[in-house]
């Protein structure tokens, strides 16, 4: 990270923030604790950062810059998303582009070809933001975790790996991922109508059909659990929640306004 009155740069962890774009802050940085124990690096603008030690002072440069600042080049940079981790891309950063994606919160590269920079999504929309930027053990590859918005690829793909080449029996389900893509096929459903679709039928017929269906998977859910087979609880389970998933997206409820709620909990 660049401090402009220095010309210092910085490859840490950068802690998954919302960007604030009128600050230009991200909050802040934890620096590695075999460095410098608890200190951070505080951005206060979008040119200039401080490091405090755990007591909130300011420390000097001198008692810092021998461990963490050198200048840096990365080569091309893996991106994944932030909440599924799954791999969106792969492109190069230059040194300018990564000054670039920390002043704006918005990923840009640099193109080989055309030699300039660009900005993700700059003319599709499909915008990547910075959710964490993670340097490896030898601080020369970068990991990039964004906020996608729209798709990856160029040829409409969320991501850009699709094209399987060997591919042994795994299982690869994961709990939150399954609900989060379940969660955006209805929401698909309720933008783009299906012929034919449940979810399309429960949206057309609205909130009182939605209620009505809710209200009797839990009585199913409930019988379940007191009279039937772990199976059978588990089939009802299903109904609920795909039921439940329904209702958030009528109601524009996201799975991350729930997170938010539990974990006030």
């Amino acid at each position: 990270v660049k401090d402009e009155s220095q010309g210092l740069r910085f490859v840490g962890k950068l802690l998954e923030s919302e960007y604030d774009s009128a600050t230009c802050s991200y909050g802040f940085l934890i620096l590695p604790t075999k460095m410098l124990g608890n200190a951070v690096l505080n951005f206060e603008s979008c040119s200039g950062m401080r490091v405090y030690d755990a007591t909130g002072t300011v420390l000097q440069r001198d008692k810092f810059d021998k461990y963490l600042f050198f200048d840096v080049v990365y080569d091309e940079i893996p991106v994944q998303d932030y909440k599924t981790d799954e791999v969106l891309m792969v492109a190069y950063m230059n040194e300018e582009s990564f000054d670039k994606t920390i002043a704006s919160g918005k990923m840009t590269y640099y193109s080989r070809s055309r030699q300039q920079l660009w900005m993700k999504g700059e003319t599709s929309g499909h915008i990547q933001y910075v959710k964490s930027l993670t340097a490896d053990c030898d601080k020369d590859s970068l990991l990039a975790k964004v906020s996608q918005i729209g798709v990856a690829c160029h040829t409409g793909a969320y991501s850009c790996f699709f094209n399987d080449i060997l591919q042994k029996r795994y299982d690869e389900r994961k709990p939150l991922k399954i609900l989060e893509n379940l969660y955006l096929e209805i929401l698909e459903k309720k933008i783009s109508p299906e012929e034919g679709s449940y979810a399309n039928f429960l949206f057309d017929k609205g909130l009182d059909k939605i209620l009505e269906k809710l209200g009797a998977e839990t009585s199913e859910l409930i019988i379940a659990s007191k009279n039937s087979s772990v199976d059978q609880i588990k089939y009802e389970i299903s109904d609920y929640i795909y039921h439940l998933i329904v209702l958030m997206v009528e109601k524009a409820i996201t799975w991350e306004d729930i997170s938010q709620e539990l974990s006030r909990k």
